[in-house]
């Protein structure tokens, strides 16, 4: 039976990513112009280095994209995580080095458990869309025939729960620092169009420098998404295609108000709202009281203004620059000390197989997943990405 519903949101899904790609490629365009003009007549050969260093790595991007990406292409160190949600393990990639978390879930439970696909498509979506430095960064995203995958940097330093059980001193300028940080991470979140949803210490790790960034987006919410879906089909600039036939016969994406009522997150961190199922925005990310008297809930300036980050200047661009009040001590590149690895199974690498998946009763054309079992295809079409890393911007 065809899903007029999924079917248009995985249309979305294909125009957002290609439009995203394309989007961000002109700019990388606009970035080089612009840094050539700078140059003077005697520059040349390094005008001509700077274009042709970006050729190269455009070209690096293109072969990237056209390279399979798979499990064997990397090789497991240790688990960091686990959870409900799946499990997360540090891994080398055997091409160069380089370490990741690489974050599995089991298809499977996907398709049992239809909270968990949301999440995992949720999660990758949010991901996908952000390049803050204040979030974690994903790399890629991808999937076999049993399991959908995100690899992300790692973060050496573990999260904000180990750091609150375990330092020496926490002082108050240490609250201003972090609370300060955590306020421009979610106000990044924000600003992408996403509430999180599930703002707690365990979900805001730390790298090598002592920052800050935001992770599991698991239960993010983008509020703008049919917004977007006009602007994407605005783009396309076809008169032929009514606009309602994309978003499934509603057309409410022009009149969106921007609120939700869905129960997501950790019952201890719950804004109120939440939990009385009431309509909420972007407000419940901050603090645990009544919306009525809440910090927050007029944007990320309310908070920046109160006396209590008065000696933090939210204008400069220094303050992720800046010297944390906490450094982690790493003994190596893969010290995973500030994990909780002694309290998860170090299985070996690759994972058991996850047990059968029930029948999926709708069929379409495989993409990345051709040949195989087309029940495992559907929920997950469009769930690959891959990130630009560009050099010089």
């Amino acid at each position: 039976m065809f899903n007029q519903k999924r079917h248009n949101q995985f249309r979305y899904a294909f125009f957002q990513d290609a439009f995203k790609r394309a989007q961000q490629f002109h700019d990388r365009q606009v970035e080089l112009e612009r840094r050539s003009i700078n140059f003077s007549q005697s520059s040349r050969l390094l005008e001509f280095q700077l274009w042709a260093q970006a050729g190269m790595s455009e070209a690096r991007y293109l072969r990237f994209l056209r390279t399979k990406e798979e499990l064997s292409n990397y090789t497991f160190i240790r688990t960091i995580g686990k959870g409900h949600y799946g499990e997360v393990k540090l891994v080398r990639k055997k091409e160069n080095g380089r370490l990741y978390a690489l974050k599995r879930m089991a298809k499977s439970e996907a398709l049992i458990d239809k909270k968990r696909l949301a999440r995992a498509r949720a999660e990758r979506d949010a991901l996908a869309e952000s390049d803050s430095e204040w979030v974690v960064k994903l790399h890629s995203a991808f999937q076999d025939k049993t399991s959908l995958y995100l690899l992300m940097e790692f973060l050496p330093g573990g999260d904000l729960m180990m750091l609150l059980m375990h330092a020496p001193d926490w002082t108050e300028s240490a609250a201003v620092f972090y609370g300060a940080e955590i306020t421009m991470a979610i106000e990044a979140v924000h600003d992408l169009g996403y509430i999180h949803r599930d703002i707690k210490p365990d979900n805001i790790l730390l790298d090598r420098n002592g920052h800050i960034k935001l992770a599991d987006f698991g239960g993010a919410k983008n509020i703008h998404a049919r917004h977007n879906m006009g602007r994407y089909i605005d783009l396309l600039g076809d008169e032929r295609v009514p606009k309602r036939d994309y978003i499934g016969g509603a057309a409410e994406w022009e009149k969106e108000d921007f609120t939700t009522n869905s129960i997501v997150g950790t019952l201890r961190y719950m804004a109120p709202e939440l939990i009385l199922e009431q309509q909420y925005s972007y407000e419940v990310d901050y603090l645990i009281t009544d919306n009525a008297t809440r910090l927050g809930r007029e944007g990320a300036n309310e908070i920046k203004a109160h006396p209590f980050f008065a000696q933090i200047d939210f204008t400069a661009p220094g303050l992720r620059q800046s010297r944390a009040p906490f450094i982690p001590k790493l003994r190596s590149l893969d010290d995973t000390s500030f994990f909780p690895i002694d309290e998860l199974p170090q299985d070996d690498w690759p994972l058991p197989p996850p047990p059968p998946p029930r029948p999926c009763p709708v069929v379409i054309p495989a993409d990345e997943d051709e040949g195989h079992e087309p029940g495992m295809v559907l929920p997950f079409v469009g769930f690959s990405f891959r990130r630009h890393l560009n050099p010089y911007m």
